[in-house]
């Protein structure tokens, strides 16, 4: 083989490399332009020998065999998604966090194919051993288990994944429009009436984009006092965070369908100047309308 085509074979694997990254057409391209650079290079074999089959097994072997081999998956799988970087997931090396670019979510693939579709802003260990562990996947405010081994799915608690989404779109809106600061948060729970389970729980801020926090070791909005009474306001002026101090409003509203009680709305505004009573008020009669046109199908 000439030396001038030994650094073509070498750019073809850098190309190869540095492609598990892209998604879509441009991944497709860059392994297109790869293989056809070990085309050209296996050609030699053709020219020198005139045996075609040879030089068509030395381009595959050299050109997908190899490298795939080399880098621990298959990239000729899940096109629309990328790799993250290149690390597999902690103490699973077959395991490899992706992404889809279009909406920055995140997911899992094997290194055959698809595990977890990318519909999810993070993952974490639901317990501190990793083997034979679970993952929560972290989307909107709530988790789903996720067990690796066995490529199962389950929940640990009552929230209402499909209604949170919901709110979880409320929540954002009006995040947006009343432009929170950094640190600023809200915080809204609904708990079903009949038997006081907690269907959905939302602890958002806004910091450029919108954060969900997942932590339940520590209170999201360290308040004084909660208002339990519907219809009533409490306000407390003193909120000590991590990196700042804020004032807190609580509002709580039950939401009925033919004139019973449904859900209690608890809402927990917490600002850099005391928040109006009106937001809160607004806030909660967004939801409430939601739900009454929800609830009666239910």
């Amino acid at each position: 083989m000439e030396k001038g085509k030994v650094w073509v074979l070498v750019i073809s694997m850098l190309i190869f490399f540095f492609a598990q990254t892209h998604a879509g057409l441009l991944r497709m391209s860059m392994l297109g332009i790869s293989f056809s650079m070990v085309i050209y290079v296996c050609s030699s074999f053709y020219q020198d020998k005139k045996k075609m089959l040879l030089s068509v097994m030395s381009a595959i072997y050299v050109g997908i065999m190899l490298p795939s081999l080399a880098i621990g998956n298959n990239q000729y799988t899940c096109f629309n998604v990328g790799r993250t970087g290149y690390y597999t997931l902690d103490t699973y090396p077959g395991i490899f966090s992706i992404e889809d670019k279009k909406t920055g979510k995140i997911g899992l693939r094997s290194r055959y194919g698809l595990l977890v579709k990318p519909e999810y802003d993070a993952f974490v260990y639901h317990t501190s051993r990793h083997w034979f562990g679970e993952l929560e996947l972290r989307k909107n405010g709530y988790y789903t288990l996720y067990d690796i081994c066995n490529n199962e799915y389950r929940k640990d608690n009552h929230i209402s994944h499909q209604l949170q989404d919901s709110i979880c779109q409320i929540v954002e809106e009006h995040l947006s429009e009343y432009d929170y600061q950094p640190d600023e948060r809200l915080e809204v729970r609904l708990i079903e009436a009949k038997n006081s389970q907690v269907r959905t729980h939302i602890k958002a801020l806004k910091n450029g984009s919108i954060i969900y926090d997942y932590d339940d070791k520590e209170a999201f909005i360290p308040t004084d006092s909660i208002s339990y009474t519907p219809g009533t306001i409490v306000c407390d002026s003193f909120v000590r965070l991590e990196w700042c101090m804020l004032k807190s409003l609580s509002y709580t509203h039950d939401a009925t369908t033919n004139d019973s009680a449904v859900y209690n709305i608890y809402v927990t505004l917490a600002r850099e100047n005391m928040p109006k009573p009106k937001e809160a008020e607004t806030l909660v009669k967004k939801i409430s309308r939601f739900l009454r046109c929800i609830l009666p199908k239910n």
